[in-house]
């Protein structure tokens, strides 16, 4: 997506995924025009070198995950794209593997994030993030030590959606 020095694109497809995740309402108009409303359901995961300025209400519901820079010397990542579609393949397999501890694995980050002073909607954020993690790293049952240590990494004042 081009943006313009302005953001009004990336604005609208910011408000966009801030009305998604509840159901919000939109109007289309038809070729006859007549106004048709739809329910937009869905999630959404941006990628861009510059962040567009986002509202405080926007802040708070996109997680932006930053990529350090490579230490000297190392080597570039590889990017064969038939390696990367079967690492994405992979990753497919063990989601659907480990759904059925989604809802138990995603109560226990929910609950622990809690308790390390999250909101109701920074816990469901970051909860959710921290149970595919697990579901992606590991069979079974959450390790609470293991836990622990990632959702203290993950405290509320910790992070810029929280603490800005």
């Amino acid at each position: 997506m081009l943006f313009r020095s302005d953001n009004r694109k990336a604005n609208a497809v910011i408000e966009l995924a801030r009305l998604a995740p509840s159901g919000g309402k939109l109007m289309r108009g038809t070729d006859r025009h007549k106004a048709v409303e739809f329910t937009i359901r869905t999630c959404f995961a941006f990628s861009s070198i510059l962040m567009p300025p986002l509202k405080p209400q926007d802040r708070s519901r996109i997680t932006v995950l930053e990529l350090d820079k490579l230490s000297a010397g190392m080597p570039e990542p590889a990017l064969d794209a038939k390696r990367l579609r079967g690492l994405g393949a992979l990753l497919r397999r063990r989601v659907v593997d480990g759904w059925p501890r989604f809802v138990r694995t995603f109560a226990y980050y929910r609950s622990a994030l809690q308790q390390q002073g999250h909101s109701a909607r920074g816990a469901d954020q970051f909860g959710t993030l921290l149970t595919c993690a697990d579901i992606l790293l590991f069979d079974g049952d959450v390790d609470p030590a293991m836990a622990q240590q990632w959702v203290q990494r993950a405290a509320a004042g910790d992070l810029r959606e929280t603490s800005e």
